[in-house]
């Protein structure tokens, strides 16, 4: 199988040829119309924000900083202050075709080091999304890919993306290509298969690269007021890592429902489940469940069953109005018992979000999606009630946080590279308050994180602890001086802590910026940062400040 090369260090290369052959193919592009991005960012129909939110559009844009710090290379023992300068091309693509949507931003940023106290190097940044409707009605390719700065160790300094030269930080390149079917065999039944092929690349040697397929196919009756129905559900999911073990399972369930009346149906059903996950042989496990259904609309539903091995269930899904949705959910695997909620709500002024999930965490699929790490990150998270559509929600996330002088990079949170499946816990709370000049944002998380093959190599971050425990809290406040002028402020807190006393660090952040639109072309930004980090091994502390224009054509 031919690997795409996405070498961090070849821009625009590999990863990104899909982008132009997509757009090659395209032989109409449609308008989207952005009127809910229009009210909740109060912009005018004819402003330069709203204008990138309509039909294809195309906007290249160059940015050049200087950024002068106090302790270059986060040293404990010998801080060096440097003047780092950066200067690179972007572009920012987004269409809303009806065969094609696509949202893509790619930035190349060069580092130049004035005293010669880091090293000279390039950076790459992308965001990338597509959805292609290769047949109509019928099947379809979606791809994602992702270029970000990541922690390679936990309990080391978090990468923040800044000018200071970081040991623990590198560069991830993610691709993800996933084409689908789905439709009706004739009235008979309905059926849907995806195939997911994702590549995961690290330009450090300490952190592995990751290969990895999954594959889903569901079969279905249609659904009937009253009688019986069935489904049958299929599932493959292999990861290779480099630095770790391979790891397989396969799941593959049947059952019946019989409906007796519109609300109320008794469901039946058999599964089998086989993974390498625990012992790195491959163990098969089998169960029967049945349960009851209760579903009084479409947009209530909650099932409870009971399976052979003692467990009970449930599945709930339910949205009591537009702005309002829960959905919950509870099973057993046959690696453990896993578990999500997510609670979201909003009001003309407000968003909350509640997340909680007990499950394996795959590094790869960290990477490709957009993963609570990024300012970016918690609105494109929040905006998902108001636009599902990854593509359309990316264009919203972006125009919000150009209208409100947000650095979309700016960092909230910090995971870490592991070289295998975690099974983690994690935990999310988001509070937004959306007021005509001012934007409140509070983000708070906690996970815990332990290594599920419990046979940890020497190349795990797990191999001297056996569990990881991840905390964050972050406010962000962002003022609008006037139409053209914003100032941010950012308090955030990180602490990481394992099973030693010695693998025990925290991170706290301090961030002032004012932006300001100079001409409709020309933006400005000036910030002021301190870091002060806490580490039994490697504390530090920094204060830096950047000046930073952005061109766009």
């Amino acid at each position: 199988m031919s690997v795409p090369n996405l070498s961090p260090g070849l821009p625009l290369s590999g990863g990104l040829g899909w982008v132009a052959r997509s757009l090659a193919l395209a032989s109409s592009i449609g308008c989207l119309q952005p009127a809910h991005a229009q009210t909740l960012l109060g912009l005018r129909a004819d402003s330069p924000v709203t204008e990138t939110l309509s039909g294809l559009k195309i906007t290249p844009r160059v940015s050049v900083s200087g950024t002068f710090t106090n302790n270059v290379a986060s040293s404990s023992t010998n801080p060096q202050s440097d003047l780092v300068l950066e200067a690179g091309p972007g572009v920012r693509m987004s269409s809303n075709g009806a065969r094609l949507k696509l949202y893509l931003d790619y930035e190349l940023t060069g580092l130049l080091y004035v005293q010669g106290n880091g090293g000279n190097q390039f950076r790459n940044a992308l965001d990338a999304s597509a959805t292609v409707e290769a047949i109509e009605n019928w099947g379809y390719v979606d791809v994602n890919a992702k270029i970000s700065q990541q922690s390679i160790s936990a309990f080391g300094q978090p990468a923040l993306g800044n000018a200071s030269s970081n040991s623990n930080q590198t560069e991830v390149a993610t691709l993800r290509v996933s084409p689908y079917i789905k439709g009706n065999a004739n009235g008979l039944f309905d059926y849907a298969a995806r195939y997911s092929q994702s590549f995961s690349r690290s330009a450090s040697d300490r952190a592995s690269d990751i290969d990895s397929v999954e594959a889903v196919a569901t079969l279905r009756s249609p659904r009937v007021s009253r009688g019986l129905g069935w489904s049958v559900d299929a599932s493959h999911r292999a990861e290779d890592y480099s630095l770790g073990r391979s790891t397989r399972s396969d799941r593959l369930n049947g059952g019946v429902n019989y409906s007796l009346n519109r609300e109320f149906a008794l469901s039946a059903d058999a599964e089998q489940q086989s993974d390498n996950y625990r012992s790195g042989l491959k163990q098969s496990i089998s169960s029967q469940r049945y349960g009851v259904i209760w579903s009084p609309d479409a947009d209530a539903r909650l099932a409870v069953n009971h399976d052979t091995r003692g467990y009970t269930g449930f599945d709930i899904n339910w949205a009591p109005t537009p702005r309002t949705k829960l959905t919950a959910m509870r099973a057993l695997r046959s690696y453990g018992a896993v578990h999500s909620l997510a609670f979201e709500h909003r009001t003309r002024l407000t968003a909350i979000s509640l997340r909680d999930s007990q499950d394996v965490a795959s590094n790869v699929n960290r990477l490709v999606t957009a993963s609570v790490g990024s300012l970016y990150d918690i609105y494109f998270s929040q905006f998902a009630s108001i636009e599902p559509d990854p593509v359309k929600r990316a264009e919203l996330t972006n125009a919000f946080l150009v209208a409100n002088g947000l650095n979309p990079n700016a960092p909230v949170t910090s995971g870490f590279l592991a070289s295998g499946l975690t099974d983690q816990r994690r935990q999310d709370l988001s509070f937004s308050l959306l007021g005509a000049r001012t934007t409140l944002t509070l983000l708070a998380n906690r996970s815990t994180s332990k290594d599920i093959l419990f046979l940890s190599d020497s190349n795990s971050e797990f191999r001297n602890a056996s569990l990881i425990r991840e905390r964050g809290l972050s406010l962000t406040l962002s003022y609008r001086l006037t139409p053209l002028a914003t100032v941010n402020g950012i308090v955030a807190r990180q602490r990481v802590s394992g099973s030693l006393a010695t693998q025990e660090t925290e991170l706290h952040q301090y961030i002032m910026s004012v932006t300001n639109r100079l001409t409709d072309r020309i933006s400005g930004l000036v910030e002021l940062r301190r870091n002060v980090f806490y580490s039994t091994t490697a504390p530090y502390n920094e204060s830096s400040l950047m000046g930073k224009l952005i061109v766009q054509f």
